[in-house]
C-alpha cells in the first residue's frame, strides 16, 4: 500500500506554522483516500496487473522477461522494440515503420495474398499456392537472386542470373511465347541457337535446318564473265561475273 509522508512541524512553531502544517498534511491524506497515486506517496509499484484508461509518461519502457534483455520502449518519437542486440522494429509518429526481419503478409492464409518474407522469398504475390510471381533470395544453383512466374500445371518460369549472364528458364515441357502485333527487334551484335532446327514454322512445324539441308549443296549454273551495254544499241563495256548462276562482281 502506498505510503503518505505526513509533514512534522518543527520545534516550537508558531500559530501560524502549525496551521501551515497541518493542512498540508490534510492535502496530502486526501490525496490518497480519493484514489491518487503519485510520486509523493509512491516510489515503485510491483504488481501482477496494472489496469488503466490512461498512462500518461514522458518515458515507458516495458522491459519484462525478455530474451537477451530487449525491451519495448515508447517515448517522444514513437516505438522501439529491440531484442537485448539491435532495434527490430520501430515506428515514428509520422506512422512510417521500419522493421528488421520477419513477414508481413496480407492474409494468414486465404488468397489473393501479398508477403514480405525475410527468410525465403524476399516478395511473394500470390493468386493460389501455385499461381504467383516471386522474387526470391538464391535460384538453388549459383546462389543469385530470381524472379520466378507460375501459372498452375504451366509450371515455373525463371529470370536469373547464370554463370555470369542472364538466364530465362522455362521446365521442360513448357513453352515461352513472345507475341507482339509490331516487330520485335532484337538489338544484339550476335544472336546464338543451338541449331538451325531451333527455329521452327509454327503453322508447319518445318524447322530451318531441315529447310537448308532440303536445298543444294551449289548451283550448277553458268560460271563466266558476260559484258554488256549499258545503253541501248551502246557499245558492251561492263563486265559481270558469275559462279554457278550467281552474280560475283
Amino acid at each position: 500500500m502506498p505510503l503518505i509522508e505526513m509533514p512534522v512541524p518543527k520545534r516550537n512553531p508558531s500559530i501560524e506554522e502549525l496551521a501551515q502544517t497541518v493542512g498540508k498534511g490534510f492535502e496530502q491524506l486526501a490525496y490518497v483516500l480519493n484514489g491518487f497515486l503519485g510520486s509523493m506517496n509512491i516510489k515503485e509499484l510491483t504488481a501482477d496487473k496494472v489496469k488503466t484508461g490512461t498512462l500518461l509518461a514522458a518515458l515507458v519502457t516495458i522491459q519484462g522477461a525478455l530474451a537477451n534483455g530487449g525491451y519495448i520502449q515508447f517515448d517522444e518519437n514513437g516505438m522501439t522494440i529491440n531484442d537485448g542486440t539491435k532495434d527490430t522494429f520501430r515506428v515514428g509518429l509520422d506512422g512510417k515503420p521500419v522493421m528488421t526481419g520477419g513477414i508481413v503478409q496480407s492474409s494468414a492464409s486465404g488468397y489473393p495474398r501479398l508477403e514480405f518474407n525475410s527468410e525465403d522469398a524476399l516478395l511473394n504475390a500470390a493468386r493460389a499456392i501455385d499461381k504467383f510471381i516471386k522474387i526470391i533470395s538464391s535460384d538453388g544453383d549459383t546462389g543469385a537472386p530470381a524472379l520466378q512466374i507460375r501459372d498452375g500445371s504451366l509450371g515455373v518460369l525463371q529470370f536469373m542470373d547464370s554463370i555470369g549472364r542472364y538466364h530465362i528458364l522455362c521446365i521442360p515441357g513448357t513453352k515461352y511465347m513472345i507475341e507482339s502485333y509490331s516487330e520485335i527487334i532484337l538489338a544484339a551484335p550476335m544472336v546464338e541457337v543451338p541449331d538451325w532446327t531451333s527455329f521452327r514454322r509454327y503453322d508447319t512445324g518445318e524447322n530451318l535446318g531441315a529447310a537448308l539441308n532440303s536445298k543444294a549443296d551449289a548451283f550448277t549454273g553458268f560460271t563466266g564473265t558476260l559484258y554488256m551495254a549499258t545503253t541501248a544499241g551502246g557499245p558492251a563495256n561492263v563486265a559481270k561475273t558469275f559462279v554457278n548462276g550467281i552474280l560475283v562482281s
